[in-house]
C-alpha cells in the first residue's frame, strides 16, 4: 500500500515540467500498481514543494488477504486509514522469500543483481557457491535508496529485521542508516520476547548501529515490534530540531515464527477459527471479489498436498491449528498497533502530511513447517510454553 499525501506534491514554482513529472509518477504507480521507493524517488524530490519524509513499513511472512484494506477479518485500522488515503496494490511483486525481497527493495534491482539469489549464503547449491549474485549478502554492487538519500541530507532510521549481512560492511550503518537497531538474521533468535541469541554465547543477532546487542537484559513484557516501534521513535524524536527531512524503515519481525504475540493481543481472536482454514479461505476469497479486489470469476487455488482437510484433523490438532492463527492474528493486530503509533508521532510532530508512507510485506505467510524438525528446531520449540491455553 501506498499514501503519498497531496501536500507532497506541490509544486511551489509552477513549473510545468515538474508537475508534469509528479503526474506521470503518480499516474504510472496506478496503471502499473507495483513499484519499488527507487522508482518514483527522484520525481516525488523534484515536484516537491519541501522535500517529504518517507516510512517504510515492511511486514514479515504476512499475506495480503491478512489484512483489513484486502478484506481480512483482522482489526488493522491504522493500515485501513492508510489505504484508504493512497493505493491499494493488487499485483505487487515481492520475491519469494525474505532476504530476496528486501535487497530488491532498498536496492530497487533483480535480487540477484544485489546479491541475493537465494536467501543465504548457506543455502546455496555446489553450483552457486562462489558465483556472482549468490554471496549472500547485500552486496556492493548496488547502492540502497537510503544511501541515495543520506547523500542528499535526509536522516535516515532503521529498526527491525535486517537479514542483509552482520559484518561491518554490510550492517545498516554502512549502507545509509544514520541509527540502527536491527535482528540480524531471518527471524529471531530466540524468541520475540527477548534479545538473546540461539545459546546462552552466541553473538551477532542484534545490532545497535554497529554494537552488538545480543543477549541484552528487557523488561518483562518486551515484544519485538514494540521494541523496534518504541526504539524508532526513540531516534526519531533525538533528532526532531533537525530540519532535514527523514527516511524511517520500520521492519518488524513478527509475525514471522516462532508465532507469538504479547500479552495484551494473545486473545483478541479468541475462538474466532473454530470454523477451520477450508472455510476461511472461501470466506476471504469471496470478501476480495466483494471489495473488487480480485474477478468474480477468480476461484481458490488447489489446497497444497501438505496440508490435511481440515475436517479430516482431529479434535486436538483443530484446536491447534485454531490457536495458532489466533495467535498470528493477534501479531498482525498488534503490528498494527504499532504503526498507529508511528502515525501518531507524525502527526504530533506537524509531519504526516509531508510523509510518504509505503507498506509492504517481504513474502506470503511461510508455507513450511518452521521449526517443529530438525534438532534446532525441536530444542527451539521445547524451550517454548506451547500449550493452548
Amino acid at each position: 500500500m501506498l499514501r503519498i499525501n497531496r501536500g507532497c506534491l506541490k509544486n511551489p514554482n509552477n513549473r510545468a515540467d515538474s508537475a508534469t513529472m509528479c503526474s506521470k509518477a503518480v499516474s504510472s504507480l496506478r496503471k502499473r500498481k507495483r513499484a519499488f521507493l527507487t522508482l518514483f524517488l527522484v520525481p516525488l524530490l523534484a515536484c516537491a514543494q519541501e522535500r517529504p519524509n518517507f516510512l517504510v513499513i515492511v511486514a514479515d511472512d504476512v499475506g495480503y488477504a491478512e489484512l483489513g484494506p484486502y478484506g481480512s477479518e483482522i482489526e488493522t485500522p491504522a493500515l485501513d486509514a492508510i489505504a484508504a488515503e493512497g493505493l491499494r496494490f493488487t499485483s505487487f511483486y515481492a520475491q519469494m522469500n525474505c532476504s530476496p525481497s528486501r535487497a530488491m527493495l532498498l536496492s530497487g534491482t533483480d535480487s540477484h543483481l544485489a546479491g541475493l539469489g537465494t536467501i543465504a549464503a548457506n543455502f546455496v547449491s555446489p553450483s552457486q557457491r562462489g558465483v556472482p549474485g549468490y554471496e549472500g549478502v547485500l552486496n556492493n554492487r548496488v547502492v540502497t535508496f537510503a544511501k541515495l538519500l543520506q547523500d542528499n541530507g535526509y536522516r535516515s532510521y532503521m529498526t527491525g529485521k535486517w537479514h542483509l549481512g552482520v559484518s561491518p560492511d554490510t550492517l545498516p550503518i554502512a549502507r545509509g542508516f544514520d541509527r540502527s537497531f536491527i535482528q540480524s538474521a531471518g527471524g529471531p533468535a530466540n524468541s520475540h520476547f527477548n534479545l538473546n541469541g540461539p545459546r546462552p554465547d552466541a553473538t551477532g543477532a542484534y545490532f545497535e548501529d554497529e554494537i552488538d546487542m545480543t543477549g541484552t537484559p528487557v523488561a518483562d513484557d518486551f515484544f519485538s515490534s514494540n521494541f523496534y516501534t518504541d526504539k524508532l521513535i526513540q531516534y526519531m524524536r533525538e533528532d526532531e530540531r533537525q530540519e532535514a527531512p527523514f527516511l524511517a524503515y520500520l521492519a518488524f519481525s513478527a509475525p514471522h515464527i516462532p508465532v507469538q504475540a504479547p500479552e495484551t493481543h494473545i486473545d483478541l481472536y479468541r475462538d474466532a477459527y473454530g470454523d477451520g482454514y477450508d472455510i476461511l479461505r472461501e470466506r476471504r476469497l469471496a470478501k476480495m471479489i466483494e471489495l473488487g479486489l480480485l474477478p468474480e470469476e477468480t476461484e481458490l487455488s488447489r489446497r497444497p498436498i501438505t496440508v490435511t482437510p481440515w475436517d479430516a484433523l482431529s479434535a486436538e490438532a483443530k484446536r491447534l491449528q485454531a490457536r495458532r492463527m489466533e495467535i498470528y492474528a493477534g501479531a498482525i493486530d498488534n503490528m498494527d498497533d504499532n504503526i498507529a503509533r508511528v502515525i501518531d508521532y507524525l502527526k504530533g510532530i506537524a509531519e504526516y502530511d509531508n510523509t510518504v508512507i509505503l507498506f509492504v510485506s517481504d513474502n506470503g505467510a511461510a508455507g513450511f513447517f518452521g521449526w517443529s524438525e530438525g534438532a534446532a528446531g525441536v530444542a527451539q520449540v521445547a524451550r517454548a510454553d506451547n500449550s493452548l491455553e
